[in-house]
């Protein structure tokens, strides 16, 4: 064994030397369960009040599932107590929260410790299927950047703030992501409880690690998913996607615009301030009222979308002219440009064919076999930045970013630095991201 490899088995040990067992975890039944959900909670964040309540809605979720001797549901939560792997079970009558391990402090969106989380898991909670649950903030495809580089504070999945409320918190990377999940069988299906996740960056990244992806193309109120409602979802044997996203939806669909629509907490980072707390203040006992967008992409159809949407793409570069995004469907209010509609995108570009279009959605629909959303959201970076409702009537259910923007510099973010020439701005922020976002298989596959 070489050096490297000593001081990562060193690292690994010393890691989760602390980790123990509850001595009263009941055996595992003889039988192999259906399913094993996994929900992985980074709420080492703003986000730790939240996560609480999830659980106890999460316990009442369970009760409503069949044969729940069959069917396994693991929480792992890290937040400002000790990182902990927990079983939702029943008890007799009872629902309950077993410990199952305790694990001393450790970076919860690192490769390491998410893989041999995952991995533990699956090596004792044996299933015939596997369900994996993401719940943190979230910025889809953009990078977990470095602050030297830029201003703008993101991360593609988590933020671990190692139990400092006030710290500069770890992010993940998608790109990271992906190669901690493929290190296992494919999963049944991936949910993203997080903001702006469903993106086709992220979603063909990561396309050969699920069968199906359930997330969001814009921000989540911080209340996120009623566990209540999808917990029993998360075990259903037919339409599985589709019934989780349904359950996700059935809330706000419900109490959607019965409160004031004015603030709303968020499971968006803070770009203004990241040592301060992130979430507004909720004027309504009503936790559902602002709307949400979810939706369901079919992995095995990506291919089809990627090789339909690379000949529309192909076809406008060859015109050697910059895209005019004005007209295209904006997620983020025109703050920063980096999330836009791919329906909107693509029907700018063949506006002209009507025919080619038609075709391109009978694609889409395949990938996107449920589209969900309110007609409108809260969106943090409306009304520059104060926040506001953004309409999303015509939302494709999945977004994309798009490379050459001819209206990149004309966010409202890069007003705020008048000190700053506007031409200094795109060559800084821009040509960053840019050249990160050459990584994603996506942007390989159309060319860019």
């Amino acid at each position: 064994m070489n050096k490297n490899l000593l001081l990562f088995a060193f690292f690994l040990t010393a890691l989760f030397s602390a980790c123990h067992k509850n001595d009263d975890q009941e055996p595992l039944p003889n039988s192999i369960a259906n399913r094993t959900n996994l929900i992985y909670i980074v709420a080492d964040n703003n986000l730790s009040a939240y996560a609480s309540r999830d659980i106890e809605e999460m316990i009442m979720g369970y009760k409503n599932v069949d044969q729940p001797e069959l069917n396994n549901l693991l929480v792992y939560i890290d937040d400002y107590s000790t990182p902990r792997l927990l079983q939702i079970k029943k008890q007799g009558s009872q629902v309950i929260t077993d410990t199952i391990y305790n694990y001393t402090e450790h970076n919860s969106v690192s490769k390491e410790v998410m893989s041999y989380i995952i991995g533990q898991v699956l090596e004792e909670y044996e299933a015939k299927s596997y369900g994996l649950s993401f719940w943190s903030h979230g910025d889809g495809w953009l990078p977990a950047t470095d602050q030297a580089k830029t201003t703008v504070n993101s991360r593609a999945f988590g933020e671990d703030r190692d139990n400092n409320m006030y710290g500069e918190g770890k992010r993940m990377d998608i790109l990271d992501l992906r190669k901690t999940l493929e290190e296992f069988p494919k999963f049944d299906f991936i949910l993203f409880d997080a903001c702006d996740m469903q993106s086709i960056e992220v979603a063909y990244e990561l396309k050969n690690t699920a069968d199906y992806f359930i997330a969001s193309v814009t921000e989540v109120p911080a209340y996120g998913a009623n566990y209540a409602d999808m917990v029993p979802a998360l075990f259903s044997e037919t339409r599985t996607a589709e019934q989780i996203a349904e359950a996700y939806y059935l809330e706000y669909s419900e109490n959607y615009d019965k409160g004031l629509n004015e603030e709303v907490p968020s499971r968006k980072f803070n770009i203004k301030n990241s040592a301060a707390t992130t979430t507004k203040t909720i004027s309504t006992t009503n936790k559902y009222p602002y709307g949400i967008a979810i939706s369901v992409i079919k992995s095995s159809e990506l291919d089809f979308l990627a090789e339909a949407t690379k000949a529309i793409i192909q076809a406008e570069k060859s015109k050697g002219q910059p895209i005019n995004t004005k007209q295209v469907t904006n997620y983020d209010s025109n703050y920063y440009n980096f999330y836009y509609d791919l329906g909107s995108y693509i029907s700018s570009l063949s506006s002209a064919d009507p025919g080619i279009f038609q075709q391109w959605e009978d694609i889409l629909a395949k990938v996107v076999p449920l589209n969900l959303h309110t007609p409108t959201v809260y969106s943090s970076y409306a009304n520059d930045y104060k926040g506001g409702i953004i309409s999303i009537r015509n939302s494709s259910g999945i977004s994309v970013f798009i490379p050459n923007n001819n209206n990149f510099a004309d966010a409202v973010h890069w007003e705020k630095y008048p000190e700053l020439t506007q031409a200094y701005q795109v060559d800084r922020f821009y040509s960053y991201y840019l050249d990160y976002y050459h990584n994603y298989r996506w942007s390989v596959t159309m060319g860019w």
